[in-house]
């Protein structure tokens, strides 16, 4: 998975690009692709400032939830008896 861009490099690209430097330039000086700089300009453009914005919380394993309470399957699983129901059975 490629490196995140930091903020304050994304607002760079856009200040850079409305001062009037084509985008393959900024690309060429930031060692960033020019898809990439395209892409942030573009983002820029549709939803403003908001499109800059970093969304590192999507990223990383999914935590998972369970419809049962796990340590209640682990009592049955060893035998034990359990006064507790399973919310789907």
């Amino acid at each position: 998975m490629p490196r995140a861009i930091p903020y304050p490099i994304r607002q760079d690209i856009i200040q850079r690009h409305q001062a009037g430097q084509p985008l393959s330039a900024i690309a060429h000086e930031l060692q960033l692709s020019y898809r990439t700089v395209r892409a942030f300009w573009q983002r820029y453009r549709t939803s403003g400032d908001a499109g800059l914005q970093t969304h590192y919380l999507h990223c990383g394993p999914v935590q998972r939830t369970f419809p049962y309470d796990v340590p209640l399957c682990q009592d049955r699983k060893r035998g034990r008896s359990s006064v507790h129901v399973f919310p789907f059975s």
